[in-house]
């Protein structure tokens, strides 16, 4: 069964700091390809381990002792990507953004002793990207104070999940600089600019504009398209040292997840591939030429493993999004009856949904209740990289070229994809059965439990036909938030590293009890199931995801719940009416087109059997965002 994946240590040396004169020896020794800088030069000179921690701030589990890190599921890729692979494409050897927008890519800052590298790459990015997309007429530096301050998703000096500040940026949007400063240090938040004759207002992303790349040419285009990106990377303690060339691990230990802003490529005189990438640690570091900028070859440390973009889209005045009302209304039955076409709604004494409080009603999906005056009018929903695709209408316009893999499978279906597909009907006795996650927002568990139950089942021949504990999620997997919420990339790297024992061991308690790592079930014996190393699968394009499900088997998916959604009954739902309410995740079966060639997806949700059609839900693609970042992984039968 799989460990955790860690980056393979050259030497696992103790050094009494990150930055002394014996590292820097030692990287002079061991490397041609950077140089340190002299310790007279460092910003980080003379201070301990747990000092310059506080100059990192991506979350990664601390919690736990047993996970490595954000990347633990991508490792210290040594894939090769060379020349080679671009001689297909219209993509240049070399980009650099301050080369093609001078005037746009901001100059280097610098964070203090605070955590905030995840507001600051997400502040610079967009402050650069704003400037772009106007061709210069908007040029201003966005608050990383505003990130840092007033995001209660995210936990100020001490950290922030990338995913949740880019939910922030399309819902909540971001103030300008000159309206909220940076100070060092987290301090409370005010719906108003630090000088009360500055109008506030913040600048709001385009919903659905978000992107998680991890396709090196995916990346390249976004970069040379609309800008620079955010990159999250795990950092060693020889890379504080770093003095100028282009960055490989040569020695020293794992110190804490770090994110910075990517603004370009090249390649050196072997082909190999390297970014180029500004920090903000202040321009004396990176040596003395290097303004706070350095380069670092492909895959090391977990670099463009994972990179993330967004698109501005408008400046906004208001708080965001309230649930001030019950969605399960006569209201809401009324305008859905009117105005839907293709679905029907319950009757609001039908629904049993309308019997819980509205307190309590954000616990049938999965967010963060009540973190802040701002956050809790938010759709904080399930905490993960899919949340932030809140938008109602599918935004993706382009075509990309399908991967080999699925050409493979394609061509194995015919060259043709059918217009309808269920689960149900191809695995029968590997489709476990509709469940009720109660009060406990725990969708992200159920979700990812339920589709793993099944592809068990099907990768065996039914041999493996174990229902597995959503029960294990909530209590073990420290990287998530038990009932208030989970993302799912952290639920698929626990599924790999750490596995999930099942229902039978660990039933489930509609709470968020603490681990024992044992059975509750004490007759039962602990036995934990595994997916594949590296198998984690995100998908985004319809074909895609169609041959993966009908090949493997069903999915997670994620959502935007608006309040007409939990009145459906039948039909295939597409949005009519009401505010956002929250994040959600179902699994994914199956497909249907209608006579117009319009796909939607079958899903499987956990509110019981008595809601929707007999617990399954039809969305129409393109609806809630849920095509827009389906997830899966491989069991491990072995």
């Amino acid at each position: 069964m799989l460990q955790i994946l860690r980056f393979q240590l050259i030497s696992s040396k103790k050094y009494s700091a990150p930055v002394c004169q014996e590292i820097i020896d030692d990287i002079k020794n061991k490397t041609d390809k950077w140089v340190p800088l002299e310790l007279s030069e460092n910003p980080f000179s003379g201070q301990s381990l747990k000092d310059t921690q506080q100059r990192f701030g991506i979350k990664n589990a601390n919690r736990n002792p047993n996970f490595s890190g954000i990347f633990r599921n991508f490792g210290q890729s040594k894939k090769s990507f060379n020349l080679e692979s671009l001689k297909v494409t219209s993509i240049p050897q070399s980009f650099d953004a301050r080369d093609v927008w001078p005037d746009c890519i901001h100059a280097t800052r610098d964070q203090g002793q605070c955590g905030s590298c995840y507001a600051f790459a997400a502040a610079g990015m967009m402050s650069d990207r704003v400037c772009i997309q106007t061709e210069g007429k908007i040029d201003f530096v966005l608050s990383t104070g505003d990130l840092v301050y007033c995001d209660m998703s995210n936990y100020g000096c001490d950290g922030g999940w990338m995913t949740n500040t880019l939910v922030y940026l399309t819902q909540v949007g971001i103030a300008t600089e000159q309206c909220i400063g940076y100070d060092g240090y987290s301090s409370k938040c005010y719906d108003r600019c630090d000088d009360k004759s500055v109008e506030f207002k913040r600048y709001k992303c385009k919903k659905g504009s978000t992107k998680i790349m991890t396709d090196k040419l995916e990346i390249m285009r976004d970069l040379m398209e609309n800008g620079p990106s955010i990159v999250a990377f795990q950092v060693y303690e020889d890379f504080q040292n770093y003095g100028g060339g282009t960055y490989e691990y040569t020695t020293g230990e794992f110190v804490v997840g770090h994110a910075t802003k990517l603004i370009g490529w090249g390649f050196d005189r072997t082909g190999r591939l390297y970014w180029i990438s500004q920090n903000q640690w202040g321009i004396t570091w990176g040596g003395r030429n290097g303004y706070g900028y350095f380069q670092i070859y492909d895959g090391e440390l977990g670099f463009a493993s994972v990179v993330w973009s967004l698109l501005l889209l408008s400046v906004h005045f208001e708080k965001g999004l309230a649930l001030d009302n019950h969605p399960v209304r006569d209201e809401i039955v009324e305008k859905i009856k009117v105005h839907a076409k293709s679905w029907k709604p319950m009757e609001t004494g039908d629904n049993r949904l309308g019997d819980i409080p509205l307190e309590q009603f954000a616990m049938k999906l999965g967010r963060i209740p009540d973190i802040s005056q701002i956050t809790n009018k938010i759709s904080q929903g399930v905490h993960d990289a899919f949340r932030f695709f809140n938008h109602r209408q599918s935004a993706s316009s382009h075509h990309t070229v399908m991967s080999k893999k699925y050409m493979k499978l394609l061509q194995e279906q015919g060259g043709e994809i059918p217009k309808s597909f269920d689960s149900r009907q191809k695995w029968p006795d590997c489709m476990h059965p509709i469940r009720d996650q109660q009060l406990c927002g725990s969708c992200w568990a159920f979700a990812s439990s339920s589709f793993l139950s099944d592809r068990f089942c099907i990768h065996s021949g039914g041999d493996i036909n174990v229902l597995l504990a959503p029960q294990d999620l909530v209590s073990c997997n420290y990287e998530n938030l038990g009932c208030s919420g989970g993302q799912l990339i952290g639920t698929i790297n626990y599924l790999i590293s750490e596995g999930i024992t099942s229902e039978t061991c660990m039933p489930y308690q509609n709470n968020d009890k603490a681990c024992d790592f044992k059975c509750i079930n004490k007759t039962e014996s602990y036995t934990k199931y595994y997916c594949e190393k590296d198998s984690l699968t995100i998908l985004s394009e319809t074909e895609e995801i169609q041959l993966e499900l009908m090949t493997n088997g069903p999915l997670m998916v994620g959502l935007t719940v608006y309040e007409d959604f939990p009145n459906y009954k039948e039909g295939v739902y597409e949005y009519i009416t009401g505010s956002a309410v929250g994040g959600h995740a179902i699994k994914l079966i199956g497909w249907g087109t209608d006579e117009n060639g319009t796909v939607h997806w079958i899903c499987q949700n956990q509110w019981g059997a008595d809601w929707g059609e007999n617990g399954y839900v039809r969305i129409k693609s393109g609806q809630l965002g849920l095509d827009s970042m389906v997830m899966g992984c491989t069991p491990d039968i072995e």
